[in-house]
């Protein structure tokens, strides 16, 4: 059986890695498997759904690897092993629950996908643990990201030599979501309420103090930056105090010196909110004038309802995606209990970038319970 499987993989890491096509057959296809798939196409989700249930071993070039997961399989004595390859994409748990029953009975199942799609990955394991199955990374091949969890799946979990188990900590889409919810953000309170139902507290009111208090900030601190602007070394010396700052501070009974140092502080805090600068350390006299300088051009525009509903809306839409994170990992977690994995394979890789996905060693896998067998 390794042997066979041994034979197949080499061919594909020959092909992953030279960009050039190959041949070769499977032992068993249906009459379906014949049908040539356009493995041009770039990538769709559930694109898979008009190709064949089994593939032959004749992808046109590597781009096949960016398609959709293959199923091809080898005939081991009164088994079918079965060789998983390509991307992780959604429909493809009911598709390996076809390929289950159409090429029965099943031996191994040898995975070889960088990823894809997690949801659809963590269904495929638990379809493969329902079904008893025994998952094997081969020699030469690499399972790295969702394709981690399908392998978990396996009832009995084994990895050759030379395999290649890639780890990161999950990613998903969300970057691009935001950039697109975002894009378009709600201009009136109508449209937002209907985004953020949960905000149906805030009325215009609320929305027109904000604003109003918004502005009133702006216009104070926008007179100590022309201030700093209108002499460079107002940055080295205590700054001379705005009309409205120097009255407020003369009513709180604090120094002219400790108000113009609080207000140096406030106006540099304020300042850092809206420039989104870190402002802290030693900078110099330069830095800080044109951090002042960003400031000045955003506190002396109006600020306007518009400007609050897309502030408020960006920040329900973090908040939204930061409470995605949290439920993924959740969801994750009870998948490794499920799977008696440690939960260490969560905690241990949190720092872990998809761009940088860390390579575990046979041992690592056993510690963790992810292999359990040779």
């Amino acid at each position: 059986m390794r042997r066979v499987l041994l034979t197949i993989v080499v061919a594909l890491a020959a092909l992953a890695g030279s960009h050039q096509g190959w041949a070769g057959s499977p032992v068993r296809t249906d009459d379906a498997s014949t049908t040539p798939v356009d493995e041009s196409d770039d990538y769709q989700s559930c694109s898979q759904g008009a190709a064949p249930l089994f593939s032959d071993m004749k992808p046109a070039d590597d781009k096949a690897w960016d398609t959709y997961m293959h199923s091809t399989p080898v005939k081991d004595g009164k088994f079918y092993d079965i060789l998983m390859w390509g991307r992780v994409d959604a429909c493809d748990e009911p598709r390996l629950r076809e390929v289950l029953q159409e090429a029965r009975p099943v031996g191994t199942i040898s995975l070889y996908s960088g990823g894809g799609n997690l949801q659809e990955a963590l269904a495929m394991g638990r379809t493969l643990r329902d079904f008893g199955a025994t998952t094997l990374i081969p020699h030469d091949a690499w399972c790295a990201s969702a394709c981690n969890f399908i392998f978990m799946g396996g009832v009995v979990r084994m990895i050759e030599p030379g395999a290649a188990f890639l780890v990161h900590m999950f990613d998903d889409d969300a970057a691009d979501r935001l950039r697109k919810e975002t894009a378009d953000p709600p201009k009136d309170l109508v449209s937002f309420l209907q985004l953020f139902p949960f905000r149906s507290g805030v009325t215009m009111q609320d929305v027109d103090d904000a604003v109003n208090d918004r502005n009133r900030k702006n216009a104070i601190v926008l007179a100590v930056l022309q201030q700093i602007d209108l002499a460079e070394e107002a940055t080295l010396a205590p700054l001379p105090l705005p009309v409205p700052l120097r009255t407020a501070a003369a009513s709180s009974g604090t120094t002219d010196t400790d108000a113009e140092a609080n207000v140096e502080d406030k106006v540099d805090g304020y300042c850092a909110d809206q420039v989104l600068t870190d402002m802290s350390g030693n900078p110099t006299t330069a830095q800080l004038l044109a951090f002042h300088k960003q400031c000045m051009a955003i506190v002396s525009r109006p600020y306007t309802e518009a400007d609050w509903f897309r502030e408020e809306a960006t920040t329900e839409y973090v908040k939204q995606l930061q409470q995605d994170g949290a439920q993924t990992a959740a969801m994750i977690a009870r998948y490794l209990s499920e799977m008696s994995i440690s939960l260490r394979f969560l905690t241990d890789f949190a720092n872990t970038p998809n761009a940088a996905p860390q390579q575990l060693s046979v041992d690592d896998l056993r510690d963790l319970n992810v292999v359990n067998a040779d």
